[in-house]
């Protein structure tokens, strides 16, 4: 027997139905396999006070702070299911194991930190797997290897856990200390908010200037074109001159028409980043919500592994592929060719993981959501392996003037191919013209403004970390240095851009990290959102010029640094000790090059201190929640705009409390509850909603909560009827029978054991409602904490706790 330790509890679910497992209480089962997960990490590097207690407050921590050796702990959050495989362990008896990890660094390290954790001796086989369909679990299978061989791959994922602990833990420590505010940083983090940052101050530093264009419109049959002079001109009086010779020289003239066809390039399959930018600008999904539908659809099988930076597929998966796409025809009636070429069939640009495609397994009963998401894979499935080419007819006219020349050109589908899966850009179509042809001169000047640079977007954002060495000047030149080769910069884009990238590892992040790092960034106050495009934040300028002023370089080139050193450990040129000594000699570097920067109270007011909540409805900027003495002021950062109003906030005779979490509510316009006072003087719940008015923020009646009926949570045992849940105002449930004139029957999740406080939950309260017992903390007369199994016993209109036996 084996048992399959799985990195989720969906993979778990999807490995137990390949192999015929049912489900007994925590786990699946056959006479082959037992079969049970973690949950994401169950096991988390210990925090500096854990390793030494004397460490509690971050001020005494000794900088940089580098442990002996990194020390493992299991969470509160995690135990109950670390002891279910440890207690599945002393249960059965198992020849081996087999490591169900997700197939990246990150779910190498899981698996392998519970066995040595455990302290397996069992032999070990690693289950690769590049989707979770039944077909691919069984193949799977049949071609496992000794988790031994994925050393390097564990040592890659060691590594990247250490390197983010050793920089956020001593870099947080240390900003938020000498500050006197809490900072927090990392390898990834900072980059993202440096990118906005640099962006924000380009444009705010920009000085537009007027110029002028001369153009010439050309009409015929209703459809017409410009046709513009190559200069730019920033003296209007050089315009005027220009203007005046070019329509003194007669006739425009058609001299030459150009016309050929050529063919349209088929669509790469996507990589992670790639599909999310795609799904952000058909649907304008943030990255977050693309990536949380994209990974539940791998999950349930019907998408291959998503966290990949490729966007082709291996040689191997040639006749998967093909029989996949045999089945997309036979569904949609188009005819598709699957061809073994380099275009998309190429060992060499697959890393880890293929490009992200559909499975075999076809989906049913998807939300609104989900089917965007699976249609715009399949879709471009669809485009690359498209029977036909997509052709286009090229028509360049070639105007003379004199001596001049003006070209134009224009483009019509004569082959649709791909385009019927996938909409593509293509030029205008010019009108009709002979070749020929004249018109009358008549150009004329518009007065025009240079544009600033374009704020940064989630989707340039993330473009610029997939591949910072086309975006970043200094990374680009340091590059094209190394490889005496040109890779052009490159301009944001919010279209999709079709490129090679220089080399695996240039990037900053993972596929797997830069979306939720991302969130950090704004959570932490650093950025913020608005629409697509993205804003340094007062607090993000305040972090980089405090990393400024301490000379601190942790930006693009230093985050591709670590990058590279990942790959160098993954590649065994480096150990993982080698690695750890080179961080701690950086730190050393960074702590000491800034340990006498004194920043007295700079940094320190009441702002930065503060939390960013919203959106201004007034002026549009930030409003930030500022902690205060007896509670939060929520004030607009812009100076010039008088939008203020607090945690207390009164109207008529009541004050009315408003949290961090209705603030943000009413920022964006949905009402909040409050407990009211009426004339008469009685209590009732009125919904308000913000009204930002000239001078003063008030609160507006804006009707009443519709009352939820309470829930039902079980039989009465006293008189039979229903038991009502019913909240308590402060916290907690009130179980109360609805026969209450003639039952008293009640208890609330809050008990008390012999003067010992026992809370529980509304699934344990039906437990004990159905004469079941539940499983709950109690502590010794000394203090000691331990679990003990209980019931609940009824007496004289009260309910009470009765310990069976301990745990």
């Amino acid at each position: 027997m084996k048992l399959v330790i799985c990195e989720k509890s969906s993979l778990a679910k999807n490995f137990a139905g390949a192999v015929n497992a049912t489900r007994k209480g925590k786990i699946y089962m056959n006479k082959d396999y037992v079969v049970t997960n973690a949950v994401g990490h169950l096991l988390s590097l210990k925090s500096v006070k854990e390793y030494n207690p004397a460490y509690d407050k971050w001020k005494d921590i000794p900088l940089p702070f580098v442990p002996d050796e990194f020390e493992y702990m299991v969470s509160e959050r995690t135990r109950s299911q670390y002891n279910l495989i440890l207690d599945i362990l002393d249960d059965f008896e198992f020849d081996s194991i087999i490591h169900l990890g997700d197939a990246d660094r990150e779910g190498q390290l899981i698996i392998d930190n519970i066995l040595d954790s455990v302290h397996n001796t069992l032999p070990v086989e690693r289950l690769w797997l590049p989707a979770q369909t039944k077909d691919d679990i069984l193949a799977g299978l049949n071609a496992m290897k000794d988790n031994r061989e994925y050393k390097l791959l564990n040592d890659e994922g060691a590594t990247r856990t250490y390197m983010d602990w050793l920089l956020g833990i001593n870099l947080t420590v240390f900003l938020s200390v000498k500050t006197n505010n809490k900072f927090i940083v990392g390898r990834v983090l900072i980059p993202i908010v440096k990118r906005v940052y640099d962006r924000d101050q380009e444009i705010k530093n920009f000085k537009p200037e007027k110029f002028f264009e001369l153009c010439q419109i050309i009409e015929k049959d209703k459809k017409s074109f410009n046709l513009t002079y190559s200069d730019k001109f920033f003296e209007e009086s050089l315009a005027d001159s220009k203007i005046e010779e070019l329509n003194s020289l007669g006739n425009l003239v058609l001299s030459e028409v150009k016309s050929h066809k050529k063919t349209k390039k088929r669509p790469r399959l996507f990589s992670l980043d790639k599909l999310q930018k795609k799904l952000n600008i058909l649907y304008s999904f943030d990255f977050k919500k693309s990536l949380d539908i994209i990974q539940k659809l791998y999950e349930e099988g019907y998408l291959s592994y998503p966290r990949t930076d490729s966007e082709f597929l291996t040689e191997s998966e040639f006749e998967k592929t093909k029989n996949i796409m045999n089945r997309v025809s036979q569904d949609c009636g188009d005819e598709f060719l699957v061809k073994l070429d380099k275009e998309t069939f190429d060992d060499s640009k697959v890393e880890s993981h293929s490009a992200v495609t559909i499975t075999n397994k076809f989906p049913t009963g998807l939300t609104a959501d989900e089917d965007k998401v699976y249609e715009t894979v399949l879709n471009r499935m669809k485009a690359h392996f498209c029977k036909d080419d997509m052709e286009i007819q090229e028509t360049t006219y070639i105007f003379k003037l004199g001596d001049y020349e003006f070209n134009v050109s224009g483009e019509a589908i004569s082959r649709m191919g791909f385009s019927k899966y996938e909409k593509v850009k293509i030029k205008e179509e010019l009108p009709v013209l002979t070749e020929g042809e004249e018109f009358p001169v008549d150009f004329k000047k518009n007065e025009k403004m240079t544009s600033p640079p374009r704020k940064i977007t989630e989707a340039t954002l993330f473009d610029y970390l997939a591949d910072p060495v086309r975006y970043d000047k200094e990374l680009n030149e340091r590059y094209n240095e190394a490889i005496e080769g040109k890779i052009s910069l490159l301009k944001d884009s919010d279209d999709e851009m079709d490129h090679e990238r220089p080399e695996k590892g240039l990037q900053i992040g993972t596929q797997a990290s830069r979306t939720n790092i991302f969130e950090n960034a704004m959570k932490y106050g650093y950025i913020s959102k608005n629409g697509k495009t993205l804003s340094i934040t007062e607090k993000g300028e305040n972090l980089i010029n405090i990393l400024n002023e301490m000379s601190i370089n942790l930006y693009a080139s230093k985050s591709v640094e670590f990058e590279e050193m990942l790959i160098d450990v993954k590649t065994g040129k480096i150990s993982v000790d080698d690695a750890v000594k080179k961080i701690t000699k950086d730190l050393n570097e960074i702590i000491n090059g800034a340990r006498d920067v004194n920043f007295g109270n700079k940094y320190s007011n009441s702002k930065i201190q503060s939390k960013l909540i919203g959106e201004c409805p007034k002026c549009g900027k930030h409003v930030f929640a500022i902690k205060a003495k007896n509670g939060c002021i929520y004030k607009c950062e812009n100076n010039d705009c008088n939008f203020i109003f607090y945690s207390k906030q009164k109207r008529f005779n009541d004050v009315v409390k408003i949290s961090v979490k209705d603030a943000q509510n009413l920022l964006k316009g949905k009402n909040i509850v409050a407990n009211l006072t009426n004339k008469e003087g009685k209590k009732y719940d009125a919904l308000l909603k913000l009204n930002a008015g000239e001078k003063y923020v008030n609160l507006d009646f804006d009707g009443f909560p519709k009352r939820k009926k309470p829930e039902i949570l079980g039989a009465c045992p006293d008189c039979g009827k229903n038991v009502l849940a019913l909240p308590m105002k402060k916290g907690g449930i009130f179980f109360v029978c609805e026969n209450k004139d003639n039952c008293d029957f009640k208890f609330s999740t809050n008990f008390k054991y012999f003067g010992d406080p026992v809370t529980i939950n509304i699934n344990q309260a039906k437990k004990l409602l159905e004469g079941k017992s539940i499983e709950v903390d109690l502590h010794t007369v000394s203090g000691k904490k331990y679990k003990a199994e209980v019931n609940m016993v009824f007496n004289n209109g009260f309910a009470n706790l009765e310990k069976i036996r301990d745990k």
